[in-house]
């Protein structure tokens, strides 16, 4: 996994606030004046473990809850298994827009550039997906020049 903010992370150091409030609150004790002690023998045993342990849960939500909050800042991005398997199911599509307006006519090494473009355009298709629907349009007047598959021999012709 890998971050699109990992400065962010800097921000898990405010982990160290409810952990600072938790041992502040547990130095705290309160003076409670009972008039029997079997009262109190009898709230250490059960009311005070349970108070102790609503303690430690409120604790480690807290601090969960922070490091979801700055996870969530730093926006993680997985690579590898689970992208590659989600995007093994969907359909891939390409579309190259051409120019071929007045200004593309202009001529650079003995070739003008709207060839230049056509001949761009082709070499890119071999970096794509074999099943990659791949449709070429041209801007003046639009139309489409090839709607197909990569392998398709008929793609030549067009471009």
């Amino acid at each position: 996994m890998t971050f699109l903010s990992p400065t962010n992370l800097w921000l898990l150091t405010f982990l160290t606030i409810p952990i600072a409030i938790h041992f502040l609150n547990r130095s705290k004790n309160q003076e409670v004046k009972f008039s029997s002690i079997k009262l109190i023998l009898g709230l250490k045993t059960t009311a005070l473990r349970r108070v102790e342990l609503q303690k430690l849960i409120l604790l480690i939500l807290r601090i969960l809850g922070i490091i979801c909050l700055v996870l969530v800042f730093s926006q993680p991005v997985t690579k590898g298994f689970l992208p590659g398997w989600i995007a093994a199911e969907q359909e891939a599509r390409l579309f190259i827009i051409i120019d071929n307006s007045a200004s593309m006519s202009a001529k650079e090494n003995g070739k003008t550039f709207l060839e230049q473009s056509k001949n761009e355009a082709v070499a890119l298709l071999p970096h794509f997906k074999k099943d990659a629907l791949i449709s070429i349009v041209q801007t003046c007047p639009p139309r489409t020049i090839f709607k197909g598959y990569s392998n398709d021999p008929s793609l030549k012709k067009n471009c």
